[in-house]
């Protein structure tokens, strides 16, 4: 079960097609039924289709080009169903003061539907109506996300500037769990290579949320990919995404995250506006070669940008400008906490070239390595602080860990009043640049565990910071700041 091949919409008109002011199509309510769709619930959740529905159970699905699959239903005996599917289709022009509905129901309380899909071809578009597909509301809990969108012109030199209305694939909640759908919109001029479009609430998405291009036989490719309010596109494993542009907003709001699936940029491609966070195993950023070959990327983060790299990553070179911030995910607080120290996320770049790190750059690893939960871990004792490359200042025993070369781990947090539970006194996350070329720091590396000033929580350790370039360059620093209890981290440099 895909989500295809069941009952959908499909109108096709050889001329033109109008839905006047007060006309609707709506097929709201007519997508998936309790418990169904390709993906089959488990446990209490919001339903998904183009966006995952809270409850972060199940993957997204459908086709941004094409989309005729229908939203997912929810847990249980929910009666609010998944959006269902609208296929519009005139040879020549259409208007549309109406409105399209592909949405999912809403619910008062509980378990919101996934939204549907609505896909209109025409030789031109014109109107002020709307095309909907959005994921159900549910106040109390578990909302579903939005569905899938496509808007295709087919006349020569047409565009979207006759259409004013409302196109919306919107997650039904606001809390961040929920992600919403996608709008695709090609012309003649661009077919197959359209631009994609995913716009959220405004609110930030929960790690583990997005809106996903599947994995599929051919490779996607966009002209543009538009993030706007709290979006992230995920790519998952098995994917390819030829992304010419990416338009987002503000730093670390909108994101374009790799899921284990390739995403191709332009050669010196530079990233703006976005949080380009490379999640999982497999994940690869490259770049556009000759005859659809590819290489690798020689990337810029402008200074509104961000790069979270929680999985090796090699590239062919990296500037990062004044103001730009590279990191990896919070260790402490996205659940990273086995007791193997290979288990946490760190920064493991592997540059060909030169590695550029501008002033007013920075690499922040502040406050996102462990937390203290464990005494079975290196560093951890009665004590009250994290301990790293020097013992916590409350131990009389030598509890440091790590390689003074080969730099890896992450400080450990400090404890509250040495009894094993934990506030907010997190150590430091890990950084590692291998660098073929000159590595230039004229930015700043901070590797510093937090503290709260409170007598009665320790403070977390400092991390790791491991650097090697055929030279070492520029007045930057490599920055631990120590406040009453953090203890050393380490630091290793070869050039």
């Amino acid at each position: 079960m895909n989500g295809t091949g069941v009952w959908r919409v499909a109108v096709r008109a050889d001329g033109d097609f109008e839905i006047g002011a007060d006309a609707t199509v709506d097929v709201r309510d007519k997508g998936f039924t309790s418990s169904q769709g390709p993906h089959p619930y488990s446990g209490a959740c919001g339903g998904s289709h183009g966006g995952i529905g809270t409850g972060e159970s199940c993957a997204s699905y459908g086709d941004p080009y094409a989309p005729i699959t229908v939203g997912s239903c929810t847990f249980g005996n929910s009666s609010y169903y998944g959006g269902g599917a609208i296929e519009l289709n005139a040879g020549g022009a259409f208007v549309l003061n109406g409105q399209v509905i592909a949405s999912a129901k809403d619910s008062p309380n509980h378990y919101g539907g996934g939204g549907g899909s609505a896909w209109i071809t025409a030789a031109s578009l014109t109107g002020s109506g709307s095309v909907l597909a959005n994921g159900g509301k549910a106040p109390d809990s578990t909302p579903g996300g939005g569905g899938r969108i496509a808007l295709c012109l087919t006349g020569d030199g047409q565009d979207f500037s006759g259409f004013t209305g409302k196109v919306e694939a919107i997650q039904g909640g606001t809390g961040g769990a929920d992600s919403p759908g996608t709008i695709y919109r090609e012309t003649a001029a661009t077919a197959g290579n359209g631009e994609l479009e995913v716009s959220g609430r405004g609110v930030m998405p929960a790690r583990r949320s997005y809106t996903g291009l599947p994995a599929r036989d051919e490779p996607y490719r966009f002209s543009k990919v538009i993030l706007r309010y709290g979006a992230r596109l995920g790519v998952m494993q098995g994917a390819v995404a030829h992304i010419g542009a990416i338009e987002g907003e503000s730093k670390g709001f909108a994101s374009l995250t790799l899921f284990g699936g390739t995403v191709i940029l332009p050669q010196d491609a530079t990233i703006s506006k976005v949080n380009l966070l490379v999640m999982d195993p497999g994940s690869q950023l490259l770049a556009e070669g000759g005859d659809d070959a590819t290489e690798l990327l020689a990337l810029t983060l402008a200074g509104d940008a961000q790069l979270t790299c929680d999985t090796p990553l090699t590239l062919a070179a990296l500037t990062m400008q004044g103001g730009a911030v590279m990191k990896h995910s919070d260790n402490a607080s996205d659940g990273y906490l086995s007791v193997s120290m290979d288990r946490y996320v760190r920064i493991d770049l592997t540059v060909a070239g030169d590695v550029t790190i501008d002033e007013g750059a920075t690499v922040d690893l502040v406050g996102i390595g462990a937390k203290a939960f464990s005494t079975t871990q290196p560093g951890m004792t009665t004590s009250k602080s994290g301990s790293h490359g020097g013992s916590a200042a409350d131990t009389a025993a030598d509890r440091s860990f790590g390689s003074l070369a080969h730099p890896i781990e992450p400080g450990m947090g400090g404890q509250y009043n040495g009894s094993g539970a934990y506030g907010d006194a997190y150590g430091a996350g890990a950084v590692k640049i291998i660098a073929g070329g000159v590595f230039t720091l004229n930015g700043s590396i901070l590797a510093h565990g937090r503290y709260f000033g409170n007598v009665a929580v320790g403070a977390g350790a400092g991390g790791s910071v491991w650097l090697s370039g055929s030279r070492l360059v520029g007045k930057g620093v490599i920055k631990e700041l120590r406040a009453a209890h953090p203890e050393s981290n380490i630091i290793a440099v070869d050039y």
